[in-house]
């Protein structure tokens, strides 16, 4: 099996189906040497997910996924790679984060049940370890055969056009790259083809993030084709940033993303995993690069 890497992968705790260490494990039987735990806006499964890959003989990457400022109203997400998980400012922004999740979290299935819908959002939190989202309660509907999938869940009930979406308060770039850094880690744009700008637009929204601090950009990824990852790696060469790959797996909630695989299929190569996270990643987990 071929040695690859995967820099993007959420657990079970934010909205992934695996806890992390089941998650290593995982990844381990894909062939992924070098992985990063991502979570949306949590730092709480990258003990588990260390301890596991350790017995498991890969590298973990400790990292998070950071909802930032919207970009001309596109949602924007930046991971932070190789972070310090015990660092205080990172945790305070995350414990802000969570919080603000969990009360946005409550507020939805309030407006679910006021449908009628019946979920305990408390108990629900109660029993959670994480950063709470949409896809908690998605999984809990298909539970109790309100509906038939997650699929089905989101269209009806929790997507953006259900009346039930609710945006929550995100810190700016600056905030979140200064936090990246200080917590001793890289801050790269998550899947910037999800903001469906055109090729010229990209270019500028890379420099103006390159301008502000952020490192490099996820340039391979699950939900782009390799044509158009083609493109974004010779923008993201024009303007000197350093390059990522990752899955975005988080397993039945997303079953197209295939840990460890690009959107062909084919594993995702060593070389979107950059010198600085593997030298930084090996000397922490004492293995040799």
């Amino acid at each position: 099996m071929l040695v690859c890497c995967d820099l993007h992968t959420h657990s079970s705790c934010s909205d992934g189906s695996l806890s992390p260490a089941d998650l290593a494990q995982a990844a381990a039987a894909k062939g992924v040497r070098y992985w990063a735990l991502t979570d949306h806006d949590t730092v709480d499964g990258l003990r588990e997910g260390a301890e596991a890959a350790a017995r498991l003989g890969i590298v973990m990457i400790p990292g998070v996924e950071i909802s930032v400022e919207d970009y001309e109203n596109r949602p924007f997400h930046l991971l932070g790679l190789g972070i310090d998980a015990e660092n205080p400012l990172l945790k305070s922004l995350c414990r802000r984060q969570t919080e603000k999740r969990r009360r946005r979290f409550l507020e939805i299935c309030a407006r679910l049940n006021h449908r009628g819908i019946g979920i305990d959002g408390q108990k629900l939190i109660e029993s959670f370890r994480g950063a709470p989202g949409r896809v908690l309660i998605a999984r809990t509907l298909v539970a109790d055969k309100t509906v038939r999938s997650i699929e089905e869940a989101f269209a009806a009930y929790l997507g953006n056009s259900s009346g039930n979406a609710l945006p929550f308060e995100k810190p700016d770039l600056d905030e979140a790259v200064r936090t990246i850094h200080e917590a001793g880690g890289l801050a790269f744009a998550a899947h910037p083809l999800s903001l469906n700008l055109n090729w010229d637009r990209t270019e500028i929204f890379l420099k103006e993030i390159r301008d502000r601090g952020v490192d490099g950009v996820e340039v391979a990824h699950s939900g782009s084709t390799v044509t158009r990852q083609r493109y974004v790696e010779a923008i993201a060469r024009r303007l000197n940033l350093l390059i990522s790959g990752g899955s975005d797996f988080h397993g039945e909630g997303k079953p197209q993303a295939v840990l460890g695989r690009l959107s062909n299929g084919k594993p995702i190569p060593l070389s979107f995993l950059p010198d600085l996270l593997k030298e930084k990643s090996c000397q922490e987990n004492g293995k040799k690069v």
